[in-house]
């Protein structure tokens, strides 16, 4: 062991460390300093960033012993004696983060590039915080944040100079109303006019402790004396498992043990994934391969140390033989019966396939004027949180309970799940989710490595905790989007669509951890999107392969909007028709609703045409082709993609029914007024980073008559929240603010029953009241109505909430002691949001390299329960999208080695790529949800996939080349527009 010295924030540490201990790790656990992150351990995230002396550094490349002597700056050194400093503050009121993970890396860089850089343009903050990656926000906000502070900066050296007052900040809670200016955030469209708690754009309360560095994530949880877990892992993508020789591993001191799959085999339960669903092959998986793996990166061993570094070096001593087999790694072989078998429990690698038909395809297609065949691939991407997998078990054995730490979106199921494959009972298992550095679905599952911890810890009866590094997250996680579509369409000569056939194929990896239809059903049903259509056919397949097993990802069936936007631009390239009038002939009008569409889903309530026109008439459509001609004369090529959608949010329970999938689409909420009159709420959804802690205050103000600052809202804890469905899909909103609205009017019609025991009743049905009595609720005020607005009646809630508690002999005859309302919220079948993206690109067809000039979205998402939460969703959706059609991919070589371990090869967008997105809201609220909310946080996704392909696609089809696989990297690009001429344009 080292001494070392070290200055951090002011304060003096001396530690002793491993001469190999990362700074990042000595900031972490000698000084109790959570708040930086590690999100990759090579330096290309910059979530670790601090400053040494001033200057930025990646803490997790630094040793703790080159630190020695040296001033340290952490994001909790960042604010001052009086709170959040200007930068901070900033990134509050600009909605600057959503998860948080990697924002103290962002603050702190953007802190030292201000400090020599204070009057920075936005094009060189873009450049400073380049380094730093971001999953959930799109940058624009962080962007805007960066701004505004250079801003304020500038304001405030020339207030000291003119000797005036700084402006004061904005507090917790209170609305932003300081201007950015369009250099910041660009348009942001139209708001509707709103005086209540729904549809207001405060300020999130989860942002002080996240901008802090005192939010709490898996990793910085503090268990002492717990042990650390480390998985061996498969070199090879299919191999018989011969011997596993843990020998060299005894002795070495710390290490506790190493178990195998034989061990997990007799503590817990296989997953059997067999839901009664015709054409889906019943699937079982093991909790540790025993006898063979499947991809590189299945785990085969666990090695439980006192440390992580010291289970890291002992899982390097783990000598596993392996006998190598052929993988299977091609669909084609696959579903011609030609490639090895993953799953040697049965017959083939095709595990789901389906037949679907509607009206008369055959004869439309014979009386067809054109039959136009189109291809779409989508590529196999990651969801690639910046704060990977983890979780941290304690067994309490004296009460024989499990409480599990961990960062999942459903902790309901997923207690359910863990409790059942543990042989538990379910109040034995107390699941725990605090902070969470994104998910985008995959965080869903109980998965291997975390039933492994859970197991060890009640067979040890100590607490072990694990973190997965970034190669592991990237190679052994889950994965998503390997799909494809052939489609054929019938239309007519003026471009209207007769029929459609398509063939859908997905690579659903080594195991089905999720039902294998339950991705690629959902982009079937969406196909025929915002259009008429009613003779359909499909054919959808799902094989295995060895590689990473698949799971929902943001909009899992986002590859469905890319391939009905692409047909329609195939149908007007193919007729010479222009694109804008192939929608517009066959695109649904709000008339026509409700529409039941050829697989049997009901469209209501949403607004696919005036959407699209609305966002044609802001962008200026005809004004840009003028501009696109003349540019292509001079030799720039602009690409105008447009891109409709329908996008599937909340699925109630009838869904799952009608589909075959056992399970609930129910979400549950509780409100509670205690004594003194403070609001608590629980709901069963879990946060990510969507503002969930924000909004559900707002939804339980607005149906309650309080002010949202007054609703304390308690999340993720299996023994406070009531059990729901969790947060997946774009159901947050909908079915948690929903099941939160209506426990808090449930709740309020108590408290008024109570008031008008106490200040009597006067006004009339009618009066704009919430009740006949002419009572009302009104910022924790009762209210009586009078002259078509409302009085103080001189009583509070606390009054009502001290009668109901503690003088229950007054309350009304038959009304319990207390107040307090639980309700479960069942959704309907389907909610639908939709959404008109336009995007437009220049593409330099040497390089290939794509810029994106504008980016516009109309959205009809309902009613918003916070605007600005509404934003920062699209804007992130819309880059994650865009992500997947320019940069990203897993890829890879011909034995199953995955060539893209890490970030310097799995490519994420940085701030200097992203767009700024312009967001038109064009609100109609459902008719069948509470508050009419619709959801919306995966739609940026599929419109985006879609937009920014069709603007390529526009872009270059002056060289006769159409792109109908992603990702279109710029080498990529370039090499095929190698040689081609583009043609020019004619008057």
């Amino acid at each position: 062991m080292t001494g070392v010295e070290i200055n951090v924030n002011g304060r003096q540490y001396g530690l002793e460390v491993e001469p190999r201990t990362l700074l990042s790790d000595a900031l972490r656990d000698g000084c109790g300093l959570t708040g930086t992150h590690v999100g990759c351990e090579h330096g290309v995230c910059g979530a670790c960033t601090v400053l040494i002396e001033g200057r930025p550094v990646r803490s997790c490349l630094m040793l703790a012993v080159q630190a020695d002597g040296q001033d340290v700056t952490t994001v909790e050194g960042l604010a001052g004696p009086d709170g959040l400093n200007p930068l901070q503050e900033a990134f509050r009121a600009e909605h600057g983060l959503q998860c948080g993970f990697c924002t103290p890396g962002i603050l702190v860089t953007l802190t030292a590039h201000l400090a020599d850089h204070p009057d920075a343009t936005e094009a060189e903050l873009r450049h400073a915080v380049s380094g730093n990656l971001c999953r959930c926000t799109g940058y624009q906000n962080v962007i805007a944040a960066a701004v505004r502070a250079a801003r304020s900066a500038s304001a405030r050296s020339a207030s000291a100079q003119s000797d005036e007052t700084e402006p004061t900040a904005t507090g917790p809670g209170e609305t932003s109303t300081a201007p950015t200016g369009p250099t910041a955030t660009g348009p942001v469209g139209i708001e509707p006019a709103t005086t209540g708690p729904l549809g207001t754009a405060i300020t999130r309360r989860e942002d002080h402790r996240l901008l802090s560095g005192t939010a709490t994530f898996v990793d910085d949880i503090a268990l002492p004396g717990a042990l650390h877990a480390h998985f061996v892992r498969s070199p090879h993508a299919h191999a018989s498992i011969v011997t596993i020789d843990t020998s060299t591993t005894r002795g070495i001191q710390g290490v506790v043990g190493v178990f195998t799959g034989a061990d997990l085999a007799a503590w817990t339960v296989p997953l059997r994934v067999a839901p009664p669903i015709d054409g889906l092959v019943p699937l079982e998986t093991e909790s540790l391969p025993t006898a063979k793996v499947r991809f590189v990166g299945d785990p085969v061993a666990v090695v439980v140390a006192d440390s992580r570094y010291t289970a890291e070096d002992a899982a390097a001593l783990v000598r596993v033989e392996y006998e190598v087999l052929q993988p299977a790694l091609d669909l084609a072989a696959s579903l011609e019966g030609r490639a090895p078998l993953v799953d040697e429990t049965v017959d083939s690698n095709v595990v789901f396939r389906e037949h679907f038909s509607a009206g008369d395809a055959a004869t439309a297609f014979a009386g067809a004027h054109r039959v136009v065949r189109t291809r779409f691939s989508h590529q196999r991407m990651t969801h690639a949180p910046m704060e990977t997998r983890g979780c941290a078990a304690v067994w309490d054995a004296g009460r024989a309970e499990l409480t599990m730490y961990t960062g999942t979106q459903v902790p309901h199921p997923y207690r359910t799940q863990l409790a059942a494959r543990l042989r538990l009972a379910e109040h034995q298992v107390r699941v725990i989710v605090q902070d969470v550095g994104g998910s985008f679905g995959q965080k869903l599952i109980v998965h291997r490595e975390e039933l492994a911890v859970a197991a060890l810890a009640r067979h040890l009866d100590r607490p072990v905790r694990w973190r997965e590094d970034r190669i592991e997250n990237l190679t052994a996680a889950l994965s998503a989007r390997e799909d494809s579509a052939e489609v054929e369409t019938a239309v007519t000569a003026d471009g209207r669509i007769l029929a459609v056939r398509a063939r859908l194929t997905s690579d659903f990896g080594a195991y089905a951890l999720f039902p294998a239809n339950y991705m690629l059903r959902v982009v079937a049903m969406m196909l025929p999107n915002a259009y008429r259509l009613a003779d359909y056919e499909y054919d959808m397949t799902v094989v295995l392969s060895n590689k990473i097993p698949a799971s929902p990802m943001r909009a899992p069936m986002a590859i469905c909007t890319w391939v009905t936007e692409g047909t329609i631009d195939a149908i007007a390239r193919d007729l010479g028709l222009d694109p804008v009038e192939v929608r517009e002939r066959n695109m649904l009008r709000e008339s026509e609703l409700p529409y039941v569409t050829a697989v049997g889903e009901t469209y209501e309530d949403i607004t696919p045409y005036r959407t699209y026109r609305t966002a044609l008439d802001a962008y200026g459509y005809a004004e840009f082709r003028r501009r696109q001609h003349a540019d292509r004369k001079a030799g720039i090529y602009r690409g105008l993609g447009i891109a409709c959608l329908v996008e599937p949010t909340t699925y109630g329970s009838a869904f799952y029914r009608s589909a075959g999938i056992p399970g609930s689409g129910h979400e549950s909420a509780w409100v509670r007024i205690d004594p003194s009159g403070a609001v608590v709420a629980s709901v069963g959804i879990a946060p990510a980073g969507q503002g969930h802690e924000t909004t559900i205050a707002q939804a339980v103000a607005a149906g309650l008559g309080v002010r949202p600052e007054d609703v304390a809202v308690r999340l993720g804890d299996t023994e406070v929240a009531p059990y729901g469905m969790g947060t997946r899909g774009a159901r947050s909103g909908t079915a948690g603010g929903g099941a939160a609205l209506l426990a808090a009017q449930r709740l309020k019609d108590k408290v008024l029953a109570i008031a008008r025991e106490q200040v009597g009743t006067s006004g009339a049905p009618g009066s704009g009241a919430a009740d006949g009595s002419g009572l009302d609720v009104r910022d924790g005020e009762i209210v009586r109505a009078k002259d078509g607005g409302h009085v103080g009646t001189g009583v509070a809630l606390a009054d009502i909430a001290r009668t109901a508690y503690l003088d229950p002999l007054s309350l009304p005859p038959g009304m319990e002691p207390g107040l307090v309302a639980h309700l479960a919220y069942d959704p309907p079948p389907m909610t639908y949001s939709n959404a008109a993206h336009l995007c437009e690109v220049v593409v330099d067809p040497v390089t290939g390299q794509v810029r994106i000039e504008r980016y516009l979205v109309a959205e009809d998402a309902g009613t918003m329960i916070n605007p600005k939460v509404v934003e920062g969703q699209i804007h992130g959706a819309v880059m994650l999208g865009t992500g997947g059609v320019l940069y990203e991919g897993v890829s890879y070589d011909a034995e199953g080695n995955n060539l893209t371990p890490t970030f310097r090869d799995y490519v994420l967008p940085s701030a200097q790529e992203a767009p700024r997105i312009e967001v038109l809201h064009c609100g109609t609220p459902s008719s069948r949800t509470p508050g009419g909310m619709k959801g919306m946080s995966e739609g940026g996704v599929m419109g985006s996939i879609a937009a920014v392909t069709a603007a390529i696609n526009d872009a270059i089809a002056p060289f006769g080349l159409v792109m109908e696989d992603l990702p279109i990297t710029a080498p990529r690009l370039s090499d095929l527009l190698a040689g081609r001429t583009a043609a020019l344009p004619t008057e």
